[in-house]
């Protein structure tokens, strides 16, 4: 008998273990990739909507015919200012997603929940408003919460 394997698998004591191990990390590293999109486009389009609403905040609130219109336009600039740092901070941990995955993608999924919350407080109506894409964009960053303790945890036992 010949000792070359038909197979072509290796001769480590547990044969394909590697390559498994391979793909669960590429797998791992694909849902990560797909954490940093998700916060990096949800993060444009909160920082670039909200960024746009705060250079034309004067100009909606004057036309709204007030008498004091200066207290109103300042807690107007005061929401769209902070939801504009929302996005701004969901693109910042987009962006490092893949170097400390456990820590952004936790931060990413509170920060959107947090401005979730935080737009359902000033109009109720928002929640419901874009359902689909706010349940979408949960599921996504709680996968990913997941995926990256998975990932931490094989990367602390060498396995990166």
């Amino acid at each position: 008998m010949s000792s070359e394997n038909p197979f072509g698998t290796s001769s480590e004591p547990n044969p394909g273990l590697g390559d498994l191990g391979d793909l669960a990390q590429s797998s791992r590293q694909k849902e990560l990739g797909q954490a940093k999109g998700a916060l990096i486009v949800v993060g444009l389009l909160t920082a670039g909507v909200n960024g746009f609403m705060l250079a034309n905040a004067e100009n909606e609130v004057n036309g709204l015919g007030l008498a004091n219109p200066q207290e109103v336009l300042t807690i107007v600039r005061i929401i769209y200012g902070g939801a504009m740092l929302l996005g701004i901070g969901l693109i910042t941990c987009g962006c490092l997603v893949k170097t400390w995955p456990v820590p952004m993608t936790c931060t990413g999924l509170g920060l959107y929940l947090l401005g979730t919350a935080g737009f359902a407080v000033l109009n109720p109506m928002s929640l419901v408003q874009g359902i689909i894409f706010k349940v979408i964009i949960i599921v996504v960053l709680a996968k990913s919460v997941k995926t990256a303790f998975a990932y931490q945890a094989d990367r602390k036992a060498g396995l990166v």
